[in-house]
C-alpha cells in the first residue's frame, strides 16, 4: 500500500488514466505484496467511481446545454409567434405591417404542402437518450453528441438568417432595415458618391431608362421622424425606404371540380406580363402555354408557386378541364414574391421595379400587379415611366377593407385599379375602395389551377385583376396604348352601379366577361 501511495504522491496531476499505467508497471515488477494488491483493487474501483462522475457530469453539461438551447428558441419562438399573431388579420389584408416581426405574413395561415418549410424547431430530443451514471456509452458518444448539437445549431442560425429585418417608417409601413433605394441617372449618381454618400450596389434599369442603387442607411436614421426618404431636393434624384409588398388574394374554398369543362377564349394579344410568385409549369393547364420567366426574388429566400399558378391559369391556362381568358398569348412572368421560414409571402420594392424593367425590355405593354402596398418613392417612378412608355398596368386594389387607405401601385394615376364583385354583382367585403377603384370584375370565388395539378376556389381583388387584365388582352389590339383609349373602351363595356357614376366602391361600374370561364356555378 505504501508503494500505491508513494506512486500517486509521486504523480498527484497526472490523469487518472496515467495514474493507472504506473500503478499497472508496478503490479508487473512484482514489487508489491498480495495486501497490497487488495488496497490497490479499492483504489482502482475509487479510480472508477471517479471516471464515471467525470463522464456523468460531461454528459450532463452538455444535455444542460442542449437543453438551454433548447428553451431559448422555444421562447424566442413564442414571441415571434406573439409579435406576428399580433398583425397577422392585417397584414392578410394587405395593410401596414408592424415593425421587427421576423417577417410580415404574406399568406393564408395553412400553407400548401409545397411551401411548408421543413419543421427543424424544437427537435433536439433528450428523451431518446436516457442517460445515467450507470449507462455505458461507446467511445465517440460525445463526438456524436456534439454533431448532433452542431447541426441544430447550423439550422436555426440558417432559419435566423432568414428572416426580414424589417423597420416601421411614419405610415407604419414596413421596409427592410438599413436600406435605402435611389433611383436616378449615372451622372447624378456618380456627383452622389463625390459626396460620400456610400452606393452598395449599381444596377442598370435600361427598360425604365435610369439606374438604381442601393446605399446603406446610417444606424441612427429613424424612417418613422419623415413621410418619405426624400432627403436631397435634386429632382433627378429618387430616394426611398425597400418597402415590403403583399399578393392580394384572401381565402381559398375547397378545390374545384376538375371534369367541369370551361369555354375558351380564342386568340389575344402576343404578349402578357406578370409580377408575381413562381408558377408551377407541370400543371396540366400550362402544358401548351408559353412561358418566360425571370427570377426577381430577395436573395437566400425559397420562391413559391401558388399566386402565380392561379394568376397565370387565369391568364393563359387551357387544358381539356379549363381554359383561361387569353390562352393563346405569351406570358411574361417577373417572379418577385419569395417566401420566409413559414411559408408566408412577401416581395420588396426593388423586387418589383426590377420586374417591371425586365418586362419594359421585353416590349411587354400590358402587366398584370396582383400585389398591393405602402406609396414609394422608387415605385411611382417606375410606374410613371412605364406608363409613359404605353404599358397597361392592371393593379389590384387591395383586400384591406372599406377603411383601409389605398394601397400601391393601384393608387397611382396611371394604373387601372381592379376591385371585386360576385355573380350578383356585390361588392367583396374586403376590398378597398375610393377613389382609385376604376372597375369592378368577378373575384369571388374564382376557378383557378394550384399547384401539384390541383383545382380551387379563391376570392380576393387578384383574380378580379386578372381577369380584366386578359380581358384587355382578348379585346383590345396590342397597338392601342394610349391609355385614356383603353379607358374609354372599358368603359363602353361596364355596366353603371352603386350611386349613378363613378364611385369609390365599384369605380366605373362593373365589367363581366364575355365568357364565364372562371365564375363558380
Amino acid at each position: 500500500m505504501m508503494i500505491f501511495k508513494a506512486l500517486l504522491k509521486r504523480f498527484p496531476r497526472q490523469k487518472p488514466s496515467l495514474s493507472l499505467g504506473i500503478i499497472l508497471c508496478a503490479l508487473v515488477t512484482g514489487n508489491v505484496t498480495a495486501r497490497e494488491i487488495d488496497h490497490i483493487n479499492n483504489e482502482l474501483e475509487s479510480i472508477r467511481d471517479r471516471i464515471n462522475d467525470r463522464s456523468s457530469d460531461d454528459i450532463e453539461t452538455r444535455i444542460r446545454g442542449q437543453v438551454s438551447a433548447r428553451i431559448r428558441q422555444t421562447v424566442e419562438d413564442a414571441v415571434a409567434e406573439s409579435l406576428v399573431d399580433s398583425v397577422s388579420d392585417t397584414v392578410t389584408d394587405g395593410i401596414s405591417i408592424n415593425t421587427q416581426v421576423a417577417l410580415p405574413p404574406m399568406q393564408e395561415p395553412t400553407p400548401t404542402e409545397e411551401q411548408k418549410p421543413d419543421d427543424y424547431r424544437g427537435r433536439i430530443i433528450t428523451d431518446d437518450l436516457p442517460i445515467s451514471s450507470q449507462t455505458e456509452l461507446p467511445v465517440d458518444a460525445f463526438s456524436n453528441l456534439d454533431r448532433l448539437i452542431e447541426s441544430q445549431l447550423s439550422r436555426i442560425d440558417r432559419d435566423i438568417g432568414l428572416m426580414l429585418d424589417t423597420v416601421e417608417d411614419r405610415a407604419g409601413n414596413a421596409a427592410l432595415a438599413g436600406e435605402w433605394l435611389v433611383m436616378t441617372d449615372e451622372a447624378t449618381l456618380q456627383d452622389l458618391e463625390r459626396q460620400g454618400y456610400v452606393i452598395n450596389h449599381v444596377e442598370e434599369l435600361a427598360g425604365l431608362g435610369f439606374l438604381m442603387g442601393t446605399l446603406s442607411g446610417p444606424q441612427t436614421f429613424n424612417p418613422q421622424g419623415i413621410d418619405t426618404v426624400q432627403v436631397m431636393t435634386d429632382p433627378k434624384v429618387v430616394i426611398d425606404l425597400n418597402h415590403v409588398y403583399l399578393p392580394q388574394r384572401d381565402g381559398q374554398a375547397e378545390p374545384a371540380d376538375p371534369s367541369a369543362k370551361q369555354a375558351s377564349r380564342g386568340s389575344g394579344r402576343e404578349k402578357i406580363g406578370m409580377i408575381d410568385s413562381s408558377i408551377d409549369r407541370n400543371h396540366e393547364v400550362f402544358q401548351d402555354s408559353r412561358i418566360n420567366e425571370s427570377i426577381f426574388t430577395p436573395r437566400g429566400f425559397d420562391k413559391t408557386r401558388q399566386h402565380g399558378t392561379a394568376i397565370a391559369s387565369i391568364l393563359i391556362g387551357q387544358s381539356e378541364h379549363y381554359s383561361g381568358i387569353s390562352p393563346d398569348s405569351r406570358l411574361f412572368n417577373g417572379v418577385v414574391f419569395a417566401t420566409d421560414e413559414q411559408g408566408r409571402e412577401f416581395s420588396t420594392t426593388a423586387a418589383i421595379v426590377r420586374a417591371i424593367n425586365w418586362l419594359a425590355e421585353n416590349d411587354v405593354n400590358l402587366i398584370n400587379m396582383s400585389l398591393a402596398g405602402p406609396d414609394n418613392a422608387i415605385l411611382r417612378k417606375a410606374i410613371s415611366s412605364a406608363c409613359g412608355k404605353g404599358i397597361t398596368l392592371v393593379t389590384a386594389v387591395g383586400n384591406g377593407g372599406p377603411a383601409a387607405p389605398p394601397l400601391y401601385p393601384a393608387a397611382y394615376d396611371c394604373t387601372i385599379g381592379v376591385t371585386a364583385v360576385d355573380d350578383a354583382g356585390n361588392p367583396y367585403h374586403r376590398a378597398g375602395r375610393g377613389s382609385h377603384v376604376d372597375y369592378a370584375l368577378p373575384g369571388i370565388n374564382i376557378r383557378h389551377a394550384r399547384p401539384g395539378n390541383n383545382f380551387g376556389h379563391s376570392s380576393g381583388t387578384s383574380y378580379a385583376a386578372a381577369v380584366l387584365s386578359g380581358m384587355i388582352s382578348s379585346l383590345i389590339p396590342e397597338q392601342v396604348t394610349d391609355h385614356q383609349e383603353i379607358r374609354r373602351r372599358l368603359s363602353l363595356l361596364s355596366a353603371d352601379a352603386g350611386t349613378e357614376g363613378r364611385d369609390p366602391i365599384y369605380g366605373q361600374g362593373i365589367i363581366r366577361p364575355l365568357v364565364r370561364a372562371h365564375i363558380s356555378k
